[in-house]
């Protein structure tokens, strides 16, 4: 370094009643809003957690993602399974819950209250493709039951300029 003294208050907010174990990471630009983050935990630039979230045990959030109130994300430090990974640009609606191992891909949206574990269907309504335990990039999920059982349905796909363009709720409205 060049002598230059760091004010870690620029870097990171982590608003009071919040939990972040030692051994997580924030990176700069990153705010916590009185949200319990776990051992382990990665999470990059210029994130937003909401209120009272829990992110799991090495769960790893990439840039730009917004996770909205009461969303709750399973984590795991085992090598038998995969971890769970948010990838950049991810929007998690609120009272969402992402299980253990879960990839949701670049881009994504999930409307609020969405169940994803590695056994909750998602239909692509374009394609009727059926994908478990991850959500494709640029993809617009919002829950649904089908046949008595929940489900999440991928509504449309996004390209990175319209996700720009509009809100998320003009994108969830459709």
């Amino acid at each position: 370094m060049d002598g230059t003294i760091l004010n870690l208050k620029q870097l990171i907010k982590i608003i009071p009643n919040s939990t972040v174990k030692k051994g997580s990471f924030i990176a700069k630009g990153s705010i916590i809003k009185s949200s319990f983050i776990e051992i382990g935990a990665y999470i990059d630039e210029n994130c937003l957690i909401e209120y009272n979230c829990v992110i799991g045990i090495g769960v790893q959030i990439g840039k730009n993602c917004h996770i909205e109130s009461f969303v709750g994300i399973e984590g795991n430090l085992s090598i038998k399974t995969m971890p769970t990974i948010i990838e950049d640009d991810v929007y998690i609606g609120a009272k969402s819950q992402i299980g253990n191992g879960i990839i949701i891909g670049e881009g994504s949206i999930l409307g609020m209250g969405c169940l994803i574990t590695k056994y909750t269907p998602i239909i692509d309504s374009e394609t009727n493709q059926i994908y478990y335990g991850q959500i494709p990039p640029y993809s617009v999920v919002k829950p649904s039951y089908k046949d008595g059982k929940m489900v999440c349905i991928i509504s449309q796909r996004i390209d990175k300029i319209k996700k720009k363009e509009l809100t998320i709720q003009e994108i969830l409205k459709d």
